[in-house]
């Protein structure tokens, strides 16, 4: 077994560890020191590695967190509370997982270290996925593609990402990736043959240049190679980028004075060079990249940048830690919390899912550069448009917006952009506001949440009144008093998780959809030691049975101008005051209502009432009698029994139905009468 002196420098508080990790199964110590060896090269502290090990020996139900702090110290207490708070155990229900990622975001805002630490497990769990069955397998591997191989990235930890990408790369694409292990031309020893005749003759500038440098060869990973042939859909043969030589310098400087030099040593493709030194990508990367012919006439990227940009381009956010402890700022660490915290913030009233696909949106290195007619540079994911570009530069702008020129044209507010543009946003009345169409138009996660804010703030006070009465729905339904709910001690917890400032917010989210009624309703409960009495439930109270965006218990009607019935195509109405009122969704009213009021609903097939039904009957008044004998032998009440007093051969009646395919039978059952000429629902 592995000594934890050699991972923390604190003797006493690495013999306390070594007894906990002494007894626990192999499995776990496993994980600990791979972990452990992930954390070291990031070069993360003391509470780093102890909390990671106490988190992993001690189930979350067991930790007395008064018994850490007196052992380990505050610090390593705090940080395992935020490791429980996240936690590493992976949920195969979307919506946790979801969950489980945003809080995760949170928490790894305030703290790093903690994102650095479930990265590395995941990272372990992927190159262990014998350990999880078939349907564990993909879903894992779905979160680690799409959620923490790009965060990785973004944040610039690059040897987790990269780890990660070729795990997902053989699991989705296993016979490419055979195939590419395979391909001569990424033949191992041949490339090093050629990176290391590049490095001798750069070697050999510098001490001519009387530079101090670093010059040494990068492999490509497998999964990059797959996704530049992807992306751009060209051949193997066509990436310049397979064989890659880095030079290290002290300076900027010395950085651009070195491109000088091997411009005139090696013969040098046009068209493959790129200043990200004066442009950083947006996760902060700095380099100059350029590419020269080998002596095979293969070509090879040179990438030349100082010690301080290598160091955050290979550890990322961790560089924190290894600048701190030499002195150095780490600016570039700086940008990247700022660009979390600012896209936590702006995202935070979305429900967990939408924030998630934002957080996915803003997490993939494209590179568009546009500007303001005042030269201002703003950087945009492949793909955004001039609506993205409005909101850029300033909210009101965007909501304003109504045309566009790039570089002096007039152009649709749809039209891409491309690198070098310049765009001018022409703006409309100061109360024009976005239309919702742009949703889907939109490819920034920012202007979406703009555009999201407004119509959400047009609508906040009727969003309070109608999640205040969906709330206090849920709690009588649930048996419990509003008043005991809103003393709860789980209250401000809520609050804290949603970055609600009140109860009247809480109200707002549920109203607009965000948050569930009966979810927070449930939340609060169990530190109110009510159990609702199942016995006392009366079901005919019950309003109807309609799930209201999933959630049942929530004050729902049925609207008298349609008379929806179980089986009918519906949609819900937000009727501030009177709940959820339920259309038909051919209802002809539908169409003059509000459309930004509407809710998702659907039928709770899980239970069965009675509804009433309307149908128009024309026929000899002989009929009469028949349908009412009818009805009687099918079992359908008949509820009211209306003659037209200018026609007596026309009548309406309202029956008592338990679904629409009793309809659709009751209708072709009438109609077999004789003297029936039409049978129509209302």
């Amino acid at each position: 077994m592995k000594d934890v002196n050699f991972y923390i420098k604190n003797e006493k508080s690495a013999n306390s560890l070594q007894k906990y990790i002494n007894n626990t199964d192999e499995q776990s110590c496993d994980l600990i020191f791979y972990i452990y060896d992930i954390l070291k090269s990031y070069n993360l502290d003391d509470v780093s590695f102890m909390s990671t090990a106490l988190f992993v020996i001690i189930e979350k139900q067991d930790v007395d967190y008064s018994a850490i702090t007196e052992e380990f110290g505050e610090e390593v207490s705090n940080m395992l509370k935020n490791l429980n708070s996240v936690g590493f155990q992976h949920s195969p229900s979307n919506s946790a997982e979801l969950e489980n990622i945003r809080n995760m975001l949170i928490v790894m805002s305030q703290d790093v270290r903690v994102l650095i630490i479930l990265l590395s497990y995941n990272l372990y769990k992927i190159e262990h996925l014998e350990l999880m069955n078939e349907e564990e397998q993909k879903v894992f591997v779905k979160s680690v593609n799409e959620i923490y191989a790009p965060l990785s990235a973004r944040l610039s930890l690059k040897e987790i990402k990269n780890k990660m990408e070729d795990a997902c790369f053989k699991f989705l694409e296993p016979d490419v990736y055979k195939q590419l292990s395979v391909d001569e031309r990424l033949n191992k020893e041949e490339r090093q043959h050629q990176v290391d005749v590049v490095v001798q003759k750069i070697n050999s500038a510098l001490k001519e240049m009387n530079i101090e440098g670093k010059v040494y060869g990068r492999e490509k990973h497998l999964a990059s190679v797959y996704n530049k042939i992807k992306s751009k859909q060209v051949s193997l043969g066509q990436i310049y980028d397979l064989m890659a030589v880095r030079v290290i310098v002290d300076t900027v400087e010395e950085c651009y004075a070195v491109l000088g030099k091997i411009n005139s040593i090696f013969t040098i493709l046009p068209g493959r060079f790129k200043d990200y030194i004066a442009t950083p990508k947006p996760n902060g990367y700095q380099s100059i990249h350029t590419c020269i012919l080998a002596e095979n006439n293969r070509p090879v990227e040179v990438q030349i940048r100082t010690q301080a940009m290598h160091h955050f381009n290979e550890y990322g956010v961790a560089a924190h830690w290894i600048y701190k402890d030499k002195g150095h700022k780490a600016t570039n660490f700086d940008k990247s919390i700022n660009w979390l915290k600012e896209i936590i913030d702006e995202n935070k009233d979305l429900s967990s899912k939408e924030f998630t696909e934002a957080i996915k949106m803003d997490m993939f290195n494209s590179e568009v550069y546009a500007q303001t007619p005042n030269g201002k540079i703003i950087k945009f994911p492949i793909g955004s448009n001039c609506i993205d570009f409005a909101y850029a530069v300033h909210t009101d702008i965007g909501n304003r917006c109504v045309g566009a020129k790039l570089n002096g044209k007039f152009v649709p507010l749809t039209t891409e952009l491309k690198n070098g543009d310049i765009c001018e946003i022409l703006l409309g009345p100061e109360n024009k506001g976005p239309s919702r169409d742009w949703l889907k138009i939109v490819k920034t996660s920012s202007a979406r949440t703009k555009i999201n804010n407004y119509f959400k703030k047009q609508f906040v006070e009727d969003n309070i009144k109608f999640g205040k009465s969906m709330f206090e729905t849920s709690a009588k339904n649930n048996q419990v008093s509003v008043t005991s709910l809103l003393s709860s001690d789980k209250l401000n917890s809520i609050l804290n998780k949603y970055s609600l400032s009140n109860v009247d917010e809480m109200y707002a989210m549920i109203g607009s959809g965000t948050l569930s009624a009966d979810g927070i309703v449930k939340k609060l409960m169990p530190s109110l030691n009510q159990i609702p009495k199942t016995s006392t439930v009366k079901t005919n109270k019950v309003k109807g049975n309609v799930l209201v965006d999933n959630n049942r218990g929530m004050m729902t009607r049925f609207a008298k101008c349609c008379l929806p019935i179980m089986g009918d195509e519906i949609v819900g109405f937000v009727s501030i005051g009177k709940g959820v009122t339920i259309h038909r969704k051919d209802c002809i009213n539908v169409k003059t209502l509000d459309k930004n009021r509407f809710i998702p609903v659907s039928w709770d097939d899980n239970q069965s009432l009675l509804y009433l039904a309307k149908i128009n009957v024309k026929g000899d008044s002989s009929a009469i009698a028949k349908i009412t004998n009818l009805m009687s032998k099918m079992g359908v009440v008949i509820k009211l029994f209306e003659v037209n007093p200018s026609s007596p051969n026309q009548y309406t009646i309202t029956l008592t139905l338990k679904s629409h395919d009793e309809l659709d039978k009751v209708v072709s059952r009438i109609k077999q009468i004789d003297n029936i000429s039409s049978v129509e629902r209302v």
